[in-house]
């Protein structure tokens, strides 16, 4: 197996966790990724997911941001975990995410993952399962704040 490269953005990630950051996912950290792994002469492709939060609107109420908190301890150990089998199975040379705990607004980005592999399709594969997998098996929370200040809990979906 490729060594595997962690690489380290502009905005940092909450104090001993390989996942969060606070407050939503800055293009600095996709641009900054894109410049570390353009140098790696052994990458053939990248894929990157973008999570942003949309302004759903249900019974009259327009969702106007989302209010993430987690279990980090629990979510870092299962993330660390779903990353190390996700690069192995699709021999990827690099695999990031971060996810967005507080505050995150329509229209801004609370999840990015980003993989590198030497193939197109390993690192399309292995960014599609890391987002899946965040999805359903952290234990990371979304309190969807209305335009009317009521709230209501995320319910996580595969689509």
């Amino acid at each position: 197996m490729m060594k595997q490269n962690t690489i380290r953005a502009s905005k940092k990630r909450l104090k001993g966790s390989p996942l969060f950051i606070q407050g939503a996912v800055i293009p600095e950290l996709v641009s900054g990724i894109l410049k570390k792994l353009g140098k790696t002469d052994t990458v053939g492709g990248h894929h990157i997911f973008l999570g942003q939060v949309r302004a759903d609107r249900k019974q009259a109420k327009k969702t106007i941001a989302i209010e993430f908190t987690a279990y980090p301890e629990l979510a870092n150990k299962e993330y660390e975990r779903i990353r190390k089998r996700i690069c192995k199975q699709y021999k990827l040379i690099g695999l990031e995410a971060y996810h967005s705990l507080g505050i995150v607004r329509t229209g801004e980005i609370c999840l990015m993952v980003f993989a590198s592999a030497k193939h197109r399709k390993e690192a399309a594969g292995g960014c599609i399962e890391m987002v899946e997998e965040i999805k359903k098996k952290l234990p990371v929370w979304g309190r969807e704040l209305h335009n009317d200040k009521s709230y209501s809990w995320k319910r996580n979906t595969s689509s």
